[in-house]
């Protein structure tokens, strides 16, 4: 099995925050027998995550995205994977239960809390979610693509959910 990982942020290119994402993510897949084949490191674009994301994911049996979820202007990701298969944004009903839970806890600390519900659980069409145990915004795959948050504390525990569907073994 062959990846590449693509993590999301002008602040990683900014070097306003360390890419502790992609080594970690790395050696995860390493210990597993797959071969990370790229590492890259985009701005929040959203024509340019597409792109790439179909590019390797034509190219290679898996692609792992982190960071750029969530419901803020520059948290783009979602919308570029959306866009990479020519799918639609759509609220899963199974994430917006998960942010409304989560949220009801938040907002007992934080009564002012405005959040969109709908656009934190927004996923493209025909994806799968990945539930987000430590934040808001939940993850998903779709395809040969999986999506995580970029925040560490986030991503860890989403991929642990799905590491067992990599191996060394490629795909037919």
């Amino acid at each position: 099995m062959q990846a590449a990982l693509l993590t999301i942020g002008d602040e990683l290119l900014a070097g306003d925050t360390e890419n502790t994402n992609a080594s970690w993510l790395a050696a995860q897949l390493t210990s597993r027998g797959v071969t990370t084949k790229r590492v890259l490191v985009i701005p929040d674009e959203i024509d340019l995550i597409a792109r790439k994301v179909r590019e390797y994911s034509e190219a290679f049996d898996a692609v792992i995205l982190t960071g750029g979820l969530g419901g803020t202007h520059d948290d783009v990701t979602m919308t570029a994977v959306a866009r990479a298969f020519d799918r639609e944004l759509v609220v899963d009903e199974l994430a917006r239960t998960d942010v409304e839970e989560t949220l009801k806890g938040v907002r007992e600390r934080l009564p002012d809390l405005d959040i969109d519900v709908d656009a934190h659980a927004s996923i493209p069409a025909g994806g799968r979610p990945l539930l987000n145990q430590e934040g808001l915004a939940p993850g998903c795959v779709i395809g040969n693509v999986y999506v995580f948050p970029g925040i560490p504390r986030e991503m860890k525990p989403m991929f642990a959910s799905v590491v067992e569907e990599f191996s060394g073994t490629t795909r037919s």
